[in-house]
């Protein structure tokens, strides 16, 4: 699972999701923009950039994935993180407002590779 903003956004209340695949620079990119959190009036802009491992390689072989923030309204019972498709291991950078131990805080402007 890749959990940019894990929480109910729901894009029919406000904002629109775009796509774009970026042949020529290796990248496919997810973008959120105004898109209402459900039950509030807060909206979240932000993106997930999958970096293709063949035109960005990693020491690994593994994709680069980045998360973007432009605008965060409200962190508090939002999840952000990765885990592993069988569900065992994961990366926990926020889970429901608390963050990991060496986790900056979500803000506008933040990114995380």
């Amino acid at each position: 699972m890749i959990a940019p903003f894990w929480d109910d956004l729901d894009p029919s209340q406000g904002g629109d999701v775009y796509v774009w695949n970026d042949d020529d620079g290796g990248r496919f990119v997810v973008q959120y923009q105004d898109v209402r959190r459900k039950h509030t009036d807060d909206t979240e802009t932000f993106q997930v950039i999958f970096h293709h491992p063949e035109v960005h390689p990693t020491p690994t072989g593994d994709s680069k994935i980045l998360f973007q923030y432009l605008e965060v309204s409200g962190t508090d019972s939002c999840t952000v993180g990765i885990e592993h498709p069988q569900q065992y291991d994961g990366i926990e950078y926020l889970y429901n407002g608390r963050y990991g131990a060496s986790a900056a805080p979500l803000a506008d402007s933040l990114a995380i590779l």
